[in-house]
């Protein structure tokens, strides 16, 4: 009988690659099992998932639409080239919106850094923009274009308005991964 180069035996080996296999397997199920419908989060971004529901109370799955369809759950919350320079951190707040509606006065590296803050003060403009107009669908234009403009929006023009599907379309996904979860 031939003697076999590794000391421990041709054994060994064969185990070796057999629990190797086994973690590989594991490790791809639990990797496509996040991936699933787009499901996978961040610690940071379940952690802002958890706190926009709770920030938003009666409006919690509102508050999580917006805060994913701002920031995709503050992960893209300093992202360089969206369109309005003038919005920041998870909820997308403006200052000059917290001032005018909050009476708040905020530093932007205060709404960008901190972010307990910024969802708090975009779930406490969202509860506003609905009190102020009298609907969910108002309130979530408001949240988007102001409460001059979603006062004086057409119902068309809400129910038509990108936006507004958006958030639906968000609501969806966040009420999926509650079911999935």
């Amino acid at each position: 009988m031939r003697k076999h180069p590794d000391p421990r035996g041709p054994r060994w080996r064969d185990a070796l690659i057999v629990v190797l296999s086994f973690y590989l397997c594991i490790g791809i199920l639990v990797f496509y099992s996040g991936h699933a419908n787009g499901a996978t989060l961040t610690w940071h971004q379940r952690w802002a998932l958890a706190y926009s529901r709770q920030a938003g109370r009666e409006y919690g799955t509102t508050m999580q639409a917006i805060v994913y369809q701002e920031s995709s759950f503050c992960a893209l919350k300093n992202w360089r080239y969206k369109k309005d320079k003038y919005s920041y951190g998870c909820a997308q707040v403006q200052r000059a919106t917290v001032a005018r509606v909050l009476h708040l006065d905020v530093t932007i590296r205060t709404l960008r850094t901190d972010d307990h803050l910024n969802i708090e003060l975009g779930a406490a403009y969202l509860r506003y923009c609905i009190r102020v107009t009298g609907s969910w669908m108002r309130g979530v234009y408001c949240y988007n274009h102001g409460p001059y403009a979603s006062i004086h929006a057409s119902w068309h023009t809400l129910a038509h308005d990108s936006y507004v599907l958006a958030i639906q379309k968000r609501m969806q996904q966040v009420e999926e991964w509650r079911r999935v979860r």
